[in-house]
């Protein structure tokens, strides 16, 4: 590597996201109006200026765009688009007030979470209101300002499988698996921040999981399986793909800290960002040694979930739904660079990253020592090699939500 500061990125995966940096805002997709509409039924925010803040800050269309990199022009994809736009500057707006929290009210939201969805699940395909959802939470004597944290995720997941049910016709049990696994995911994230606020940065290697559900990036990485149109086609590689979930967020993550670093520290929270755990873990002298690290850790990755993409389609020659998917996972895994780079919420970061685009003579290489044992600090993502990604791959796949069996 020439730069201790360049990503290396197979030159298919990077082919569009250049242009979808300028690409305006669609208002078919988002609509502020309709983000503030909802915002405010949900009690998470009432101040149209802030919310106005927030989306010039993380811009979320651009967010969803450069993960829905090939987005399908009908009516459920852009249905789908609007929810998961709309769904990512909730999840800025919550996580700033959930970094904040002591381990005692984490495990109160935590709580709730899972009670709340032991109700709807009983009541599929029948979903309940946001007030429905606020009444629940109040008789089960949650305190009142910590329901909007809980319910924008639970909404968002409700509605994401009312309107595959609405507009395609995908099976009744293929919609219910599908928004399992996602309420699934959902779960993991606030398992994520509860121990997140209750940790003390140590090894990386104790950290690495920590801070992947923390992120909360593997819940948008899972819209693929809709806007690339293969529900239902591919649950035979379910453990494969949430390995490359896995990648991806851990590479939205690794980005995102590094960006964030000067931010972060600043902040009176628990964070475990990996730039500073590597720091305090003597795993790197200083700011510049750690982000170099990360750097390495990031090309690592993708190198790993590229050759994981190529070799499960040479052992699936005729599977282009496979191939589709696997396709837009990689796009979508290089897109986070691009989310983070370009986000004005880190325009102040020290640390600025460049992508160099792979040729294919080196892809080819790649390809070619695909069974070559991976480089450690990618192991703990990896089925083969962590038990603990092997429990959440299983959790996942499962549909059932433990929020506090997997970490």
């Amino acid at each position: 590597m020439a730069c201790s500061k360049e990503l290396c990125i197979p030159k298919p995966w990077i082919k569009y996201h250049n242009e979808i940096v300028k690409e305006p805002i669609d208002p078919k997709l988002f609509s502020l109006d309709k983000l503030c509409a909802w915002l405010k039924e949900l009690d998470l925010c009432h101040n149209k200026s802030d919310i106005e803040k927030y989306v010039l800050h993380t811009k979320p269309y651009h967010l969803v765009r450069h993960l829905v990199v090939l987005l399908p022009n009908d009516a459920l994809c852009r249905k789908l688009f609007t929810l998961w736009a709309n769904t990512a500057l909730a999840l800025f707006i919550s996580d700033d007030v959930l970094e904040l929290r002591s381990d005692v009210e984490m495990r109160q939201i935590c709580d709730a979470f899972q009670l709340l969805d032991n109700h709807i699940r009983e009541q599929f395909p029948q979903f309940p209101t946001i007030a429905e959802m606020k009444k629940f939470l109040l008789s089960q004597k949650l305190d009142e300002k910590f329901i909007p944290h809980v319910i924008y995720f639970q909404d968002f997941s409700n509605n994401v499988a009312k309107t595959i049910m609405e507009l395609s016709n995908f099976s009744e049990e293929e919609v219910k698996y599908f928004w399992r696994r996602l309420v699934v995911m959902i779960a993991l994230y606030y398992e994520g921040v509860n121990d997140e606020v209750k940790h003390t940065i140590g090894l990386y290697s104790l950290n690495v999981w920590t801070r992947l559900l923390a992120a909360g990036a593997m819940i948008w990485v899972f819209s693929l399986e809709i806007m690339s149109g293969v529900l239902g086609k591919t649950t035979q590689h379910l453990p494969l793909l949430n390995e490359l979930y896995f990648n991806a967020t851990f590479f939205a993550m690794v980005v995102n800290d590094i960006y964030s670093y000067k931010r972060e520290m600043s902040l009176d929270a628990s964070i475990c960002n990996i730039v500073q755990t590597l720091i305090v873990g003597k795993e790197a002298v200083g700011e510049y040694e750690a982000v170099q690290k990360c750097v390495e850790i990031l090309n690592a990755v993708i190198k790993v979930s590229y050759q994981k993409i190529e070799k499960a389609k040479q052992e699936n020659p005729d599977d282009q739904n496979l191939w589709k998917l696997l396709d837009n996972i990689g796009m979508a895994t290089a897109g986070w660079y691009f989310i983070e780079h370009f986000s004005p919420r880190y325009d102040d970061s020290p640390w600025r990253l460049s992508v160099v685009a792979v040729e294919d003579a080196e892809l080819q290489e790649w390809r070619q020592c695909a069974d070559e044992d991976p480089p450690k600090e990618v192991q703990p993502l990896l089925i083969n090699h962590s038990a603990k990604a092997k429990r959440i791959s299983d959790a996942i796949i499962s549909g059932n939500v433990n929020i506090y069996g997997n970490l």
